[in-house]
């Protein structure tokens, strides 16, 4: 029986509660999992207490206040990382298909085909509510990434795809679902400096040039909630609601200027060492092969 890891960052969102249920009901059998919520929450509200008594949860709560976004609570929900076999990082609001589990470490064997460390990841299709509050999935398919550029670092957008035979090369990281080995939280540990611009593109340069290479799954694994509505018309809560955000030390704004600073050096091939490039000759292969697939995009000419 093999074991996963699977690290959910939560901010206050209600629906992590259904993410836990759907990543344990909904495996096939054949696998342990061993869930990390890290919740960034009102410790004075019970709202999210159950998760502490669900035994595959290791539910670890800090003062939403505390919170320095949301790389900072993925790399601290990896400091529970146990040496599990597989590691998984979603978002808090996610569904899943039946036997998930199976299908993901399926598809990183026929990945590791290739030759190289392997990541499965992509932005997933959408799960939204009806008007009875009820979770439904518009369009169930696979999807793979279509690169574009967004604030002057490299970005992407879902695109869908047929269900295929082998997983599909790709150069980009979704912060919110990716699947791998357990040894990528020592090979390539998140970043908590980094805030929310940047986190997926540097994700990807680093775990590249760490030797890893990178896949869309062959078909379709989960759904991910887009809406910021909720059920019974509730809202999400997000890190940089304003009154939230006048609370804390530094304001999300900052966070993100300086996290944009440093992705550009790791996107110019100026940051080096684990938390940017560790191997040179593996940056310019990716520098080269993503200006190739997509020529609006330029790593070596990202201005700070």
């Amino acid at each position: 029986m093999k074991t996963i890891f699977v690290s959910i960052a939560n901010y206050k969102d209600s629906e992590v509660h259904n993410t836990v249920n759907e990543l344990i009901t909904k495996k096939s059998g054949k696998n342990h999992v061993k869930i990390c919520v890290f919740s960034q929450i009102d410790l004075e509200d019970d709202e999210f207490d159950n998760l502490d008594i669900i035994p595959e949860v290791e539910h670890v709560k800090v003062d939403y206040k505390l919170a320095k976004g949301v790389c900072w609570a993925r790399a601290q929900a990896q400091k529970y990382y146990t040496n599990e076999d597989y590691y998984l990082q979603i978002d808090s609001h996610i569904v899943f298909t039946d036997n998930w589990d199976s299908k993901l470490i399926e598809d990183h064997d026929k990945a590791l085909t290739f030759g190289r460390k392997a990541i499965i990841t992509a932005y997933p299709c959408a799960y939204e509510f009806n008007e009875e509050g009820e979770r439904f999935i518009p369009f169930q398919a696979a999807t793979r990434f279509d690169m574009n550029v967004v604030n002057i670092i490299p970005s992407a957008a879902a695109k869908f795809i047929e269900d295929t035979d082998m997983p599909e090369l790709e150069y980009f990281i979704a912060g919110g679902f990716f699947f791998t080995t357990g040894d990528i939280v020592e090979n390539v540990p998140y970043d908590e400096e980094l805030f929310f611009l940047g986190e997926e593109i540097s994700l990807a340069i680093r775990a590249y040039t760490a030797g890893y290479l990178i896949f869309s799954p062959t078909q379709f694994i989960c759904a991910h909630l887009y809406q910021v509505a909720q059920r019974k018309g509730k809202e999400r809560p997000v890190f940089w609601d304003s009154k939230e955000d006048r609370e804390r030390k530094m304001n999300f704004k900052l966070r993100d200027q300086t996290s944009l600073i440093k992705t550009s050096l790791i996107c110019r091939g100026f940051w080096h060492g684990k938390y940017g490039i560790q191997d040179q000759n593996l940056y310019r292969e990716f520098a080269k092969r993503i200006n190739l697939l997509h020529p609006i995009v330029k790593l070596s000419k990202v201005i700070i």
